[in-house]
């Protein structure tokens, strides 16, 4: 059983999927450690509650367990704390009363922001220890492996321009921007 294991291993070995597979397990891990490293006091998945509010703006509960890949009831424990803290608010979405939606606040604002700035500089001591054209050969790839995930996550979600990724430029917060919530986009597609 071990040898036929083995032999599709190696058949796999040099395919376009292995490849992705081991880029984004790099990716993660490079994240992890950037986001592990500033992530104050909170666990890692509180933390992509934060992330990801600061990158989408106003998101259902249901859109934050789609984000986080967990269960409602995982990811509502995981923003219990974060509401209890002042980091988030949690209210009833006025067209749709059954849809809670989530949003950090100005201390969650502030927060992302500084956590941003700490990630931010991290990446760039990190980057630095590679040759400059090294650096620009995977920031170059990094957008380019963005938008085209982006848009493959549009096509899987059968959603053609929904918001399943951060707009180019990074600062995608709701309020601030005049952009529509994830949960109101969303809604006006269904519609």
């Amino acid at each position: 059983m071990d040898n036929n294991r083995t032999t599709r291993d190696d058949d796999l070995a040099g395919t376009p999927e292995v490849a992705i597979l081991k880029a984004m397990g790099a990716y993660d891990n490079f994240g992890r450690h950037t986001v592990m490293a500033q992530r104050a006091k909170l666990t890692k998945t509180q933390m992509d509650v934060v992330i990801g509010l600061d990158l989408f703006g106003t998101m259902s509960m249901t859109q934050m367990s789609e984000h986080l890949a967990a269960s409602k009831e995982q990811a509502s424990r995981s923003v219990a704390p974060l509401v209890e803290t002042g980091l988030v608010k949690r209210e009833r979405n006025p067209r749709e009363h059954r849809v809670v939606e989530i949003s950090l606040t100005e201390r969650g604002k502030e927060f992302g922001r500084a956590h941003k700035q700490e990630a931010a500089e991290s990446v760039r001591a990190r980057l630095a220890l590679l040759p400059k054209e090294e650096r620009d050969l995977l920031v170059e790839a990094s957008r380019t492996a963005e938008r085209l995930l982006c848009k493959l996550r549009e096509i899987e979600l059968g959603r053609k321009g929904a918001r399943s990724c951060a707009p180019a430029g990074g600062d995608a917060r709701g309020e601030d921007s005049g952009r529509k919530s994830r949960t109101d986009a969303t809604q006006e597609q269904q519609a």
